[in-house]
């Protein structure tokens, strides 16, 4: 295929393009790029050579046999890259302009706010650092339920957005910060718009498509609970633990 994903079953961010190629009816090869081995991973030699970070996902579209292949690293370019270069099937950003700023908005508040606060509830092994980091968790999914859209189901309301791609992956990991941090967002009137996002997105087919196994997936995260993973964002994670001026460490993004 002209299109060739470098992907990891267990990693959120890479299922945030394998979420937009479903959408958008994109025939891609999917390419398994990490290999968990204990608490490190095996990276595949083209990974590294592609991204020197060795991270996923990496986007490689070969659109012309003749000219070298265009490649892309960031999970949130990647969803916008997709999006606008192929028009089958319904746009992911509205066309209004008030309406696409609400998706960067949002966008925004996920990648800075709600998946920075996801990972410190996992890496922090303090109990009164847990509690803090569960604190900022539920302000940031507080203040994304404050804009879904009243009537739903999605985050604009009918519209399945670029919104909802990027944090579908952390939606349906939720799972992981109940076995392990014994988190859950609050069940209460506050956050009744977002439960029913979770609801909606969770079933909605090109999601479901992507949804890695319960057992496999808990399996994974296991390595937070000890406290011995090894991944890029975990790393960054802890640093942000450790320092005070946490605000000039890199952002939690793949």
């Amino acid at each position: 295929e002209p299109v060739r994903l470098l992907t990891a079953w267990f990693c959120p961010f890479a299922q945030r393009a394998t979420i937009a190629l479903q959408e958008k009816d994109v025939k891609y090869e999917s390419v398994e790029s990490l290999t968990l081995t204990g608490d490190t991973y095996d990276k595949l030699p083209e990974l590294i050579l592609l991204n020197p970070k060795g991270t996923v996902p990496v986007l490689i579209h070969q659109e012309d046999p003749m000219k070298p292949a265009f490649v892309i690293r960031e999970s949130s370019i990647i969803v916008q890259y997709i999006d606008e270069m192929w028009k089958s099937g319904k746009s992911l950003m509205p066309d209004e302009p008030k309406m696409r700023a609400r998706c960067r908005l949002a966008a925004n508040l996920i990648d800075n706010e709600i998946v920075p606060a996801f990972y410190q509830i996992l890496v922090r092994q303090d109990r009164d650092a847990q509690a803090e980091a569960k604190m900022q968790f539920t302000n940031a999914i507080a203040a994304f339920n404050e804009g879904i859209d009243i009537v739903g189901p999605f985050y604009l309301g009918a519209m399945f957005s670029i919104v909802d791609v990027l944090l579908a992956p952390w939606a349906m990991r939720l799972k992981v910060l109940e076995k392990y941090r014994h988190y859950e967002v609050p069940n209460t009137p506050g956050f009744m718009k977002f439960h029913r996002w979770f609801q909606a997105v969770l079933a909605h087919a090109s999601v479901k498509k992507t949804i890695p196994g319960e057992i496999q997936l808990l399996e994974a995260y296991q390595r937070y609970e000890k406290g011995t993973v090894q991944s890029q964002v975990a790393k960054i994670a802890k640093k942000r633990v450790a320092s005070a001026d946490s605000e000039h460490l890199p952002l939690l993004r793949n």
